[in-house]
Order: structure tokens, then C-alpha cells, then sequence
């Protein structure tokens, strides 16, 4: 069992690699991350299977590998929220952010890489603060720090929010929004939700704060083909703790999403036409400060860290053979 890392550029992006090779067991894992466009791990390979790719022009827009969205997960109505009678307009660079949070394009700091005998890890972070131009829309005084670790079982996402503020809790949500690879086509690409609600959307996917019980094609708690689904649905009440899970039946691999407590959301976006489908693990609904300020605080599962404090979680997508 052997563990390592590179540098290098691909398409003027920079790129640390981390990978893993177990000869006796013909296994070998790959990552690749982009520290300079919001940590984002636009590359997983197991074996000779690309179960995570990107496409390096859709990166710098914000999209493909996995962003990190954060400290709103998707969609904000209008781009602002309010939280204790305070409006936040998320305005980055004179523009006004209505998706997918603030981290897209920002570079992390602090970059370190940690090899232990079982795993490898390449963690950096991000200051909220006045020197930071995301302190602005954001102006909570924090410290978000980033960790993916690679080992035998797949690939690990930490964070951990630590806070700086004397007084005020930091109001927040997070996500990873993988695009995985259709490896086995529509057909043979199938997937399970074990979650129990779906939420009402307006026309423009925004949560209306009312939770509709899973029914017909957004019942996903057994396995269906990635091929007869159009959703883009925010899912909530995980069954019994149970991981959402991917199947390539043709190529004999297992996903699943285990993930820690505070990760109580999960969005289903299944694109028809596309070669991608995504299963974005966050820790509260779409839109959730706003819910959380018009009176449903349970229905927005806003996380909070409280003052001079931390919070953290993680998700893990273990790979595993059928």
C-alpha cells in the first residue's frame, strides 16, 4: 500500500493530486483538487473508473467536480436573506450571487498535505474577515477549514467552521455538489435515497417551506435508474441514518454518501441528456435562512456555530466493489 502527491497544471488551473496504489489487491485511487477555485475536488478516480470529472472552462464558471457551496447551499430567493432583522444581500464583486454560495473562484490558504501509513490528506482554509472582500455579504468573523482524505474507502470531505465572534451566532449551511459520472449509461447507473420528504417548490425551485411525502418518481428509496429520472429536489428524514447510494451495475462499484448528523439534507438533480448526475449532501434546506426568518426554524435545518465555538462534519464517498 503506497500513498503520495503532485503538483501540476492542467489548462492553467493548479492541481494537487493525491493517490493511493495497493498492488496486492490490484486498487489504486485518485484525487485532484483546485485549492484557487474553492477547494474543489474536481477529480475522483477509483481503479480506471472516473467516478467524479470536470470540465476545466465549467470550473471557472462554478461548475463541474464538486464545488463547495457555502454559507448558502443553492438557491437564495432573490439573492439576499435576512437573519435577526438584518438583510444580507450576497453580492461578490458587484454581483449578485443567487446560487451555489460564495466560495466559487476564491482561493484557500494555508495549504497542507499529511501522509499517514492508511491515508493521505490535503487540507487549507478561508478567513471571513474585513481583509476579505466574502466578509461583505458575509460579515460573520470565522474561520472555514477544508479537508479531503483519501484511503483505501474512498474519499473523506471535512469541515469545520471555527468562529471569532465575541457575541453573535454565525447563522449557515453547506454543501458538496458532486457531478458524478453516468459511468454505465441510464440504464445501468442506478441509485437509492433513503430519505422520507421532498419539499414544495416554487417554478424557480424554491422551497415554500411545506414537506411532501416522497410519491412516485420521488420515490427513490430503492434503486432506480439515474435514465428514468428528471428531478431536482431537495430530500429530507434520512431512514433510519441510511446512506444515499450509487450502483454501476456494469462496472461492479458501490457509492455511498455516509455522512455525519449535521448533513440532514440531500439534493437529487438528474439532468436528462446529460453525461452527469448530481447528489449534493448539505446541512439544511435550499433558501434556509429565509425560511428560518419567516418562523420555520425545524423545516430550514439552519445550522448555527455559536460564539467562540466550532462546528464541524463530514461526508465520506466510500467506494466499495459489488
Amino acid at each position: 500500500m503506497h500513498f503520495d502527491y503532485k503538483r501540476f497544471k492542467r489548462k492553467g488551473l493548479k492541481i494537487i493530486s493525491l493517490y493511493y496504489v495497493d498492488e496486492a489487491n490490484d486498487d489504486k485511487k485518485e484525487i485532484w483538487i483546485i485549492p484557487g477555485y474553492g477547494m474543489n475536488l474536481c477529480m475522483y478516480k477509483a481503479n480506471s473508473l472516473k467516478i467524479i470529472d470536470f470540465n476545466a472552462d465549467e470550473i471557472r464558471k462554478g461548475y463541474y467536480g464538486t464545488p463547495l457551496l457555502y454559507p448558502t447551499p443553492n438557491r437564495v430567493y432573490q439573492g439576499k436573506f435576512t437573519y435577526n432583522g438584518r438583510e444580507y444581500p450576497q453580492i461578490k464583486n458587484g454581483k449578485l450571487i443567487t446560487s451555489h454560495g460564495l466560495l466559487h473562484h476564491e482561493p484557500f490558504q494555508g495549504i497542507k498535505i499529511n501522509t499517514e501509513e492508511d491515508r493521505i490528506s490535503v487540507s487549507a482554509y478561508v478567513d471571513f474577515n474585513e481583509k476579505n472582500h466574502l466578509f461583505e455579504p458575509f460579515p460573520f468573523k470565522h474561520r472555514l477549514n477544508i479537508k479531503y482524505t483519501l484511503d483505501k474507502s474512498g474519499v473523506r470531505f471535512d469541515y469545520e467552521i471555527v468562529s471569532k465572534e465575541q457575541e453573535e451566532r454565525i447563522p449557515f449551511g453547506i454543501a458538496i455538489h458532486p457531478y458524478f459520472v453516468k459511468i454505465d449509461g441510464e440504464n445501468k447507473t442506478v441509485i437509492r435515497v433513503p430519505y422520507k420528504s421532498t419539499y414544495e417548490t416554487t417554478e424557480d425551485f424554491i422551497p415554500t417551506g411545506k414537506l411532501l411525502a416522497i410519491n412516485g418518481e420521488t420515490d427513490i428509496s430503492d434503486y432506480v435508474a439515474v435514465g428514468n429520472l428528471d428531478l431536482n429536489h431537495v430530500f429530507t428524514e434520512r431512514k433510519e441514518n441510511e446512506p444515499a447510494t450509487i450502483k454501476y451495475l456494469k462496472s461492479g462499484v458501490n457509492i455511498k454518501l455516509e455522512c455525519s448528523e449535521d448533513f440532514s439534507h440531500i439534493v437529487i438533480y438528474t439532468p436528462k441528456g446529460k453525461p452527469f448526475f448530481c447528489m449534493e449532501n448539505q446541512t439544511c434546506a435550499t433558501n434556509a435562512h429565509n425560511l428560518h426568518n419567516q418562523g420555520m426554524e425545524d423545516i430550514s435545518g439552519l445550522k448555527f456555530v455559536e460564539p467562540n465555538s466550532s462546528y464541524r462534519g463530514f461526508v465520506h464517498i466510500v467506494t466499495e466493489r459489488i
